[in-house]
């Protein structure tokens, strides 16, 4: 196995709970998934944002029982921009903004378009929808962006004790939204607003993805070992339980370019492809070395995916040649 050094490390607020990269490439939307052969990084519409990241940071105090936490946006190229130009002997940390503080702590976060600026969707552990957007009008700099609060939705009572796992988008834009919870419910917010409860499972409702191009079919994946498909227009019945993982099913991604074709993975240390035609057998299962917590895909510069990226739970994480 290959081995990574280390270029930076540095200590946040809170434990890091998810990390995703800045994905669009241009004005039109264009995602990083699919890039040209040879990018012009300054075409770029917001080239302060390409290559960031947007992290959720998440702590929870056992003795007072108090979730707390942020959001941190940062983007490495200037710190490693001056560490080649002075032969690596450059000392300083890439500068990190917090934000998001007065929402809870936040377990899961995404980029978002919206109508003329970029920003994050988030949803904190008191199950309080948060949206940003990124403000670099000013000109100071690229390490001086600046994060207005545009939108806060709390989805539950004060009273509830339920704390807010994931959260997935219909597209780019956060049409709609699907929240899952620790005690197995969710919510869909529709693109009125409208917001819908219902019980996904009877356990931890880990994660939630919409079919590509269908913003009223979510797939869920629960502590139960089960991933389950529901069809909002018919209902908040399953249409459809995918029972082939035998402990917690944590991760359900579909590829980028193919919107039938998904893999899910979970604390077994499986990871299962599945066509969405035909749910009944999956695709094919691959033993890995680590529990799955999180995937994406990895693209060439001509677009190709050829690896896959797996996030484990406690054991580091691993890169595979998926064959897509």
């Amino acid at each position: 196995m290959n081995e990574c050094n280390s270029i930076a490390t540095f200590a946040l607020e809170s434990q890091p709970d998810c990390i995703k990269s800045f994905p669009f490439l241009d004005s039109s939307g264009t995602p990083l998934s699919y890039p040209p052969v040879f990018p012009d990084i300054y075409s770029f519409s917001e080239p302060y944002l390409t290559g960031s990241f947007i992290v959720s940071c998440y702590r929870y105090d056992e003795l007072t029982r108090e979730r707390d936490g942020c959001l941190m946006f940062f983007n490495p190229s200037t710190f490693l921009e001056s560490k080649i130009i002075s032969e690596n002997t450059f000392d300083t940390l890439p500068k990190l903004h917090y934000f998001g503080r007065d929402i809870g702590g936040i377990l899961s976060c995404s980029w978002t378009r919206f109508e003329n600026a970029y920003g994050i969707s988030c949803i904190s552990s008191n199950l309080t929808i948060g949206q940003y957007i990124v403000d670099h009008s000013d000109e100071s700099g690229p390490s001086d962006p600046k994060f207005t609060c545009v939108k806060r939705l709390r989805l539950s009572d004060a009273g509830d004790s339920s704390v807010g796992l994931s959260l997935s988008l219909s597209d780019e834009y956060a049409s709609s939204m699907c929240v899952t919870c620790s005690d197995g419910t969710a919510y869909f917010v529709s693109e009125t607003g409208d917001v819908t409860k219902w019980e996904a499972h009877r356990v931890e409702t880990w994660t939630s993805s919409f079919l590509p191009g269908a913003s009223n079919v979510i797939l869920t994946g629960s502590d139960d070992s089960t991933a389950r498909v529901f069809d909002l227009r018919t209902g908040y019945g399953p249409v459809f339980t995918i029972s082939c993982h035998s402990s917690g099913v944590t991760a359900v991604q579909f590829l980028p370019n193919n919107s039938n074709l998904f893999y899910t993975g979970g604390f077994d240390k499986l990871l299962v492809k599945h066509d969405y035609r035909n749910l009944s057998k999956p695709l094919q299962v691959l033993e890995t070395s680590t529990a799955v917590w999180f995937l994406d895909f990895i693209a060439d510069f001509d677009g190709s995916l050829n690896k896959l990226h797996i996030s484990g739970c406690y054991d580091g994480s691993a890169i595979y040649d998926s064959g897509e």
